[in-house]
């Protein structure tokens, strides 16, 4: 149905050290039964319980499911890589979401 996972934000750099980033997948087929929400509660527990002090999130600005599902949860737009990302539909902006923990 879905999967989650944080990893190290730039590791090897220790200044970065409390820095996680949130990657996270639901099937197509089961967007909105509450699944992504799910996934998001636990990766920000699980991230505050290793001692992370923010969660990091990184994806396109086409995909309006996850900037919404991102800010629900807390996360607020830090930055974007303008117009970076060129799919068939055109060129896309790299957006970093970022919540404090």
């Amino acid at each position: 149905m879905g999967c989650a996972y944080l990893s190290p934000y730039q590791e090897g750099h220790p200044a970065l050290r409390t820095v996680a980033e949130i990657s996270y997948y639901v099937d197509f087929q089961y967007h909105g039964q509450g699944i992504g929400g799910k996934l998001l509660r636990h990766a920000i527990k699980e991230a505050r319980r290793l001692g992370y002090r923010n969660l990091l999130a990184i994806l396109l600005e086409c995909n309006p499911g996850s900037i919404h599902l991102l800010e629900k949860h807390g996360f607020s737009l830090w930055g974007s890589l303008p117009q970076v990302a060129q799919l068939v539909q055109g060129w896309y902006s790299h957006l970093y979401y970022v919540r404090a923990l």
